[in-house]
């Protein structure tokens, strides 16, 4: 081989060993690219990641495997009383040395950072102040599957003090809301009572006034000058419009005292029932009384047939002068009962009125123009409502008025069973 050969060989050599040196420094510099890259995109997700946790509300805190904190952020080091940092190296113990039960006793034995999770606990943080912050606190360990442990945990704390508090104003005003309608219900009672009690009392003697009152009008009117025989009449006729007062108030008062047990009740027969009672004041009025199909319901039968009489009476009481009276009841299923509704082409009422109508002893008319002692209505309201229904008035075109009630299918909670 001659020397011009082995200098080509030699060259190639060394070509060939820069080229492989070349080629590495190459790969050096492309993965110390690529790690500074990774570097920093790990440090930018870190950065995130506490900027995150370091502005939630929630406090946070990771506890090592040595079971001592190590980290938390602002939140938590609010939560527990820390100053910044001061939660950093600290035992897990002294962290639920500070954890109060709900009920204000000691940190349940559950409350053990002992690598087990908690899902949610609750109880509270006692504040400088005194007063105490409720929290709910759940742990949940990082699970390392390359070894059996022990595992760093991640704490969280919620402040729930804005639920509780609410919950507990709401529990509150539950409690005074039952307790006035307790109070209500036990005066509602005792005014029934008081009402029942005294009509039945007054009753009596005033039955002997009226008694008496009756028999000097037949025994001495013409003998005595005219203004005893007025005076005589004005009495009369105030002993029987308090009877009829008495009266209407015992029917009310009844109304809640003497309901018997709910039953099947066939309002159409109930109906057929009423109008032969008021056959008299029908053909008085020259009215015509139309009963629609009606439904079976359940309730009281005597004070359903109450609640349709007032209602055709009425209609025959107040007609309109220049037309004969027509008188329609009606009824329509809907969901979860009946509506029903007693019509005329009376003279009507002003929706104004309404709410006024099925109060007691009010009247929109004076007693020359209308008898009665405006009570009627508020029976019908009471009856309605002890069935769990509502009444209601409704004007019709044309004149007249129309009243609508429903009545549901079921008893309501607390009738006569």
């Amino acid at each position: 081989m001659d020397a011009s050969t082995i200098l080509a060989l030699a060259l190639g050599l060394v070509l060939g060993g820069l080229a492989v040196a070349l080629s590495a420094r190459r790969a050096r510099r492309r993965e110390r690219a690529l790690a500074a890259e990774w570097l920093t995109r790990a440090e930018a997700g870190e950065y995130r990641y506490r900027t995150v946790v370091e502005e939630l509300g929630d406090g946070v805190l990771l506890i090592g495997e040595t079971g001592e904190v190590v980290t938390a952020n602002p939140s938590a080091e609010r939560m527990f009383g820390a100053t910044p940092g001061g939660l950093i190296g600290l035992p897990a113990e002294r962290l639920r040395s500070r954890w109060i039960g709900h009920d204000g006793t000691a940190a349940p034995a559950e409350l053990a950072f002992d690598g087990r999770a908690i899902a949610a606990l609750d109880g509270g943080l006692p504040r400088a102040d005194g007063t105490v912050m409720w929290a709910r606190l759940s742990v949940r360990p990082i699970i390392d599957r390359r070894g059996p442990g022990p595992f760093p945990m991640l704490v969280s704390v919620a402040d729930v003090t804005p639920q509780r508090e609410s919950a507990a104003a709401l529990s509150a005003a539950h409690r005074e809301l039952e307790r006035r309608a307790t109070d209500l219900e036990r005066s509602n009672a005792e005014l029934e009572q008081f009402a029942y009690v005294a009509s039945h009392d007054l009753s009596e003697p005033l039955r002997m006034v009226t008694s008496y009152l009756q028999l000097l009008r037949r025994r001495y009117r013409g003998q005595l000058d005219g203004d005893a025989d007025e005076f005589i009449d004005y009495a009369v006729d105030g002993a029987g419009r308090m009877r009829d007062l008495i009266d209407d108030l015992l029917t009310y008062s009844r109304v809640g005292r003497s309901a018997s047990a709910a039953e099947p009740v066939d309002l159409e027969a109930v109906a057929a029932g009423t109008l032969r009672a008021l056959a008299a004041a029908a053909a008085d009025a020259g009215a015509e009384v139309e009963i629609g199909p009606l439904p079976t319901v359940v309730g009281d039968e005597v004070q359903l047939g109450q609640l349709l009489q007032n209602l055709i009476s009425n209609a025959l009481k107040f007609r309109a002068p220049d037309r004969p009276a027509r008188v329609r009841v009606s009824g329509e299923r809907f969901v979860g009962g009946w509506a029903l509704a007693v019509s005329d082409n009376g003279i009507g009422v002003d929706p104004a009125h309404e709410e006024r109508i099925f109060k007691m002893f009010q009247r929109l008319h004076t007693r020359d123009a209308y008898e009665g002692t405006g009570i009627g209505l508020a029976v019908c309201r009471r009856i309605v409502e002890q069935h769990g229904g509502r009444i209601w008035l409704e004007p019709t075109p044309g004149g007249g008025a129309t009243f609508r009630f429903t009545l549901p299918d079921r008893a309501p909670a607390g009738a006569a069973a």
